[in-house]
Formats: C-alpha cells, structure tokens, sequence
C-alpha cells in the first residue's frame, strides 16, 4: 500500500510539472498525456482494490469485479498507449496501425470484463490477489503486445530512435521481472508503480518542446534578425555615403586641373576639404568606436529610456511640422534603427535640444518637400553612438559657409552650459554645444537643393540584471575553460588567417582581428587571453603602440610576442628588452608557432 501511495504522490507531481506549461500539441505529447492520466487512474483503482477487499462483505459482488478489473483495464490501457507510441514513432504518418489498436483495445475491454475473476484471500496471512481467466487474458494481451514491441524496435532499427525507444525496452524488461515475481509473490502487484517510473523516464525521451520557451525563442530570433538587417542596413548606408565625398574629392582634383583662375581653384580646394572632412567624419566619427570613448564615460549624465528621447523628438518634430504646415507644404520621414539599447546614460535634455534644434532649422528653410530624420545605431563595449541624420530639401548653404561652421574653434563656456535650455539653437550654438558633449557634427548641402546634417553623440549603456548575469557567466567561462585563449592582430588578412588556423590545432580559442588596436580595446573592457600576438608593422597602430599602451594597465600581465621579418632578426634582443615576451621570425611561422605554443599554451 505504501508504494502506491509514493507512486500516487510522484505521479501527481509529475502530471503537475507537464500540465503547468503550455506544451506544443504534437501527437507524442497527446500520447504522453494519456499515459499520465492513465496511470494515475490506474493507482487510484489500485487503492480502491485495498478498500473493496476489506468492505467486500458490505457491497455488491458486481461492484467488485469492476473495481479489480477496471485495474486490469488501466494497465493494458497503459500497454496500448505505449503500442501506439511505438507505431507513431516508427511510421508518424500512417494511421492504420492506430486504428486497429483501438479496435483490439475495445475487444480486450470486452473480454477482461466478459472473464470472470476471482479474489484469493488469507487473513490470516494478510494475503490477497486476483486469479482466473480475466487476469490471464491480461497477461496473454501484454506478451502480444511486448512481442509487437520487439517487432516495431527491430523494423525501426535503422531509423535511430535514439532515447525514444528506451521507454518501449524498459515496459518489456519490466513486464518480464514483474510476471517472474508475481508468479512466485501473486500478491505483490507492481504494475502501476512501474508505469509511474515509466512516465518519467518518457517525459525526458519525448519530443517535449516548452510552448514558452520556443515562443522565446522566435522572439530572439525575430530580434536577431531585425538587428541583423538593421546592422546591414546601416553597413550599406555608411559604404554609399563615403562614395559621396570620394568621388566628389576624384571630381574636384580633375576640375582643379582645368581651372583656370586663383578664386575657381580656391573654391575646388574647398570643396575638396569639405569632403575630406565628410569622408574622415564616416570613417572615425561614425564608425570607430575606441577604447578612448570606452574610457571617457566616467562623465556625469542621469539615467533615461531611449524609446522615450526618441518618442519626445518624433512628437516634437511632428507638432512643429503642423504648425509650419500651415504655410508650407513639407512632408516628415522618421526612420528609427530598432538595434538601441533599453536605457543610456547621458544628457537628456541635451540631445533632444540638439537633435530638435536642427529640424527647427530645416523646418525654417525648407518651403516645399521633404524633412528626413533618420537614427542609426552602434555599440561597442558600454558605449552607444547615437547617429543622427537630418536631411531637407531647403535652401542649402555655400561650401565656405559650411567651412566656417565647421572649423570653428570658439567654445561654449561650460559653466553657461546647462543655461541653455531653448530648443532653437542656430546651427553654429548647436556645433559648439556639441563640443562640450563630446559629439560631433558634418554638414553636407547644395545651394537650392538641401542640406545634410549628421550628429555623432556617445552615450554609455546602463547595463540591466541580464547583461550583467551574462558578463558573469562570460567571466566564469573564461577561468573555468579548459581551453586557452590566444589573441593574434594582423593586418593582412591571409596571413590571419594562417596564424589563426595553425594556433587553433594547438587545442586553444582563437580570436583574429585585422585592428590592432582592437587588443587594446579587448583587455580593457575585461577579456582575458593566455597569449596576444602582434604582428610588427601593423597600420595605423605599430605592434611597438599597442604593447606601450597595454602596459600601462597595470592589471594587464599576459605575455605578448610580436611577428618580424626575418631580416630583423638581428634585433631580436631590441624587442625583448622592449617588453615583449617573445618574437616570432615570419618566414619559419609553422615552426613559430609550435614554439610558442609549447612556451606559453
């Protein structure tokens, strides 16, 4: 009785565990189901079969023989489902087998309650058990239907079932031990608390998808291929607008050749140094992110949700779009980069009071068409470089004006700074404000055809529960791997690539990057390596650079060895008393690199 009781508890526990999540509605799932509220009937008539053997005498003799032999028809009930798990598994799209296992179930109802059985007592001895003709047809149903069992794992031998055949071999071995023990002990009925073991040994071999879990799941990918094409997108942008100022630069260097007076050759010169500037505004501005701007975000700033600066500035802009649309005629595109982070940290009022100020501008000299303001995003460490473009269709400004603007050189007093608070800042107030914030700005425009506006202005990431959870789990990974981590830097990608293919059958996690100073960045946002190899005459950053500057972390004490040319090898030494660890010749680099390592691996 106590077994059952035990078997009864766990069986509840488990069915709750199932049924508390929303499961996917395959067919191994609605079998699985069945096989749980059968065996939990099944140990509920078992109990019964306890009660009606002492109360016998009081009751009707035909509500005995329902109760012992609506035990008997749970566990061949139980028996089936397995069958029909077995043929589900083995062929999911034929259907026939099902049907004629629930013909033969509704004939072995029939039988088990057409036999008779009897009740074989001993008080006495305590003993009390079911024999007769009903009980043996139940035995002689589960030798069918383990044998069918045995069939449908030797026919689907080859389809490689995995774990989902181990609940169909263990019933058969446990069918077996359970016949062999009852013949000796009639007494001892272990059915339903093996069936109870079975249940859980199926809900781990079952396709059992949590509903929640994959609708997670679609989230995140959903999100990760919205971030994916926002990242193209913006790729594809910052690659077509640095054409612009190159061929504008290729057009002005062929005009200049044929210009023929000082004032047209001052004015190519201009322009030529518009659109440098506007090509080294893309390049660095815009998309190098280093560990200088990691560093400097120990600036004050409070806490804000990004949705709502951008929802303040769509809203803004919007109401003063109706108020000037009463005389003009100008059409608003907000195009939004969905890849920001949740919360940032920086200067609220700010950004919205640069960001608003600027279409305020493009509002005023812009009578018919078009006002673009576009967001791009990108992140690197705990920086967020805010990107925003305004685009108009107005009046434009001459090359020199811009010049002026852009060169400027007078600053914003800081301790004016937080006085300005009007959002219709002119175009040179916002420059300068800009300067204070660390931003930066490019102007591109065309007399009578419109003018261009990018602002850059960093703001640090607030790291949530989540991202610190997961910086402690990268940083758990990174002392408990067993695998060492080798940083190597070169500029030339094919030579990369062979240092990362030859350090990688060493057993280690390799980490290649053509920026050198990207090992700069790496170490001091926290990654942790066992080796760092620079090649010697990187550009921009020389290998001699990147060492001095990861010296001065004082935490920093991972050896770095640098790749030269053969005909340096003479000054080896020069090298080593510079501070790297080793130096590796170019020319031999296979067996360099086994030397190394052996040395530091």
């Amino acid at each position: 009785m106590f077994l059952v009781v035990f078997s009864m508890l766990y069986s509840i526990g488990l069915s709750i565990i199932y049924f508390s999540k929303e499961r996917v509605d395959n067919d191994e799932n609605k079998i699985y189901k069945g096989v749980l509220i059968s065996n939990i009937v099944s140990l509920i008539f078992h109990m019964l079969c306890y009660v009606v053997v002492y109360i016998q005498d009081s009751i009707s003799p035909i509500l005995v023989n329902f109760v012992f032999k609506t035990f008997l028809v749970m566990f061949i009930l139980f028996a089936n489902l397995l069958l029909v798990y077995g043929m589900t598994i083995l062929s999911p799209k034929n259907k026939k087998p099902i049907i004629a296992i629930l013909i033969s179930f509704i004939i072995e109802i029939i039988m088990i309650y057409a036999l008779p059985i009897f009740l074989f007592q001993n008080e006495a001895a305590g003993v009390y058990y079911t024999y007769g003709p009903s009980v043996n047809y139940v035995y002689a149903v589960s030798a069918l239907i383990s044998n069918i069992l045995i069939f449908i794992m030797i026919a689907g031998r080859k389809k490689k079932f995995g774990l989902k055949i181990l609940p169909l071999s263990l019933f058969i071995v446990f069918g077996l031990i359970i016949m062999i023990i009852q013949m000796i002990y009639p007494q001892i009925t272990l059915s339903d608390s093996v069936e109870a073991v079975l249940c859980c040994i199926m809900y781990f071999t079952i396709e059992n998808p949590d509903v929640q879990a994959i609708n997670t799941l679609l989230r995140n990918q959903e999100l990760v291929e919205q971030t994916v094409n926002d990242k193209s997108n913006f790729l594809f942008k910052v690659s077509q607008e640095i054409k612009k100022p190159i061929q504008g630069i290729i057009d002005s260097v062929g005009a200049y050749s044929k210009a023929q007076t000082s004032e047209e050759k001052d004015s190519i010169v201009e322009s030529i140094s518009q659109d440098a500037n506007a090509a080294y505004f893309i390049i660095n501005d815009i998309t190098n992110i280093s560990s200088e701007d990691f560093k400097k975000f120990k600036i004050q700033g409070t806490p804000y949700i990004t949705k709502k600066l951008l929802l303040d500035i769509k809203t803004n802009t919007e109401n003063q779009l109706k108020v000037a649309n009463k005389d003009k005629d100008i059409k608003l595109n907000f195009n939004l980069n969905n890849d920001y982070p949740e919360k940032l940290i920086g200067d609220y009022i700010k950004v919205k009071q640069v960001v608003l100020s600027l279409v305020s501008n493009s509002i005023k000299y812009t009578e018919k068409g078009f006002i673009d303001l576009d967001l791009d995003v990108t992140t690197k460490y705990d920086v967020c470089r805010l990107i925003f473009s305004i685009k108009d269709s107005g009046q434009g400004m001459e090359i020199g004006q811009i010049n002026k603007l852009l060169s400027s050189n007078e600053e914003v007093d800081v301790s004016d700074f937080d006085k300005i608070d009007s959002l219709n800042l002119n175009i040179p107030l916002v420059v300068k404000v800009l300067k204070v914030m660390g931003g930066s700005v490019n102007i591109r425009s065309d007399k009578g055809k419109g003018t261009t506006i990018v602002i850059v202005i960093d703001q640090k990431i607030v790291q949530d529960k989540e991202n610190k959870t997961l910086k402690s789990v990268k940083s758990y990974n990174l002392d408990f791997n067993d695998k060492a981590r080798v940083l190597i830097a070169d500029d030339n990608s094919d030579s990369l690539d062979k240092l990362g293919r030859l350090f990688s059958k060493k057993d280690t996690d390799v980490i290649c990057t053509l920026i050198g100073h990207d090992a700069i960045d790496k170490i001091n946002s926290g990654d942790k390596y066992n080796l760092i190899v620079l090649k010697d005459d990187m550009k921009p950053d020389s290998a001699y650079s990147i060492l001095k500057e990861l010296k001065e972390n004082k935490k920093f004490n991972t050896p770095v060895v640098i790749i030269i040319k053969k005909d340096k090898e003479f000054i080896k030494d020069h090298f080593i008393k510079d501070g790297f660890s080793d130096c590796m010749i170019e020319e031999k680099i296979e067996d360099e690199v086994k030397r190394i390592s052996e040395k530091y691996i």
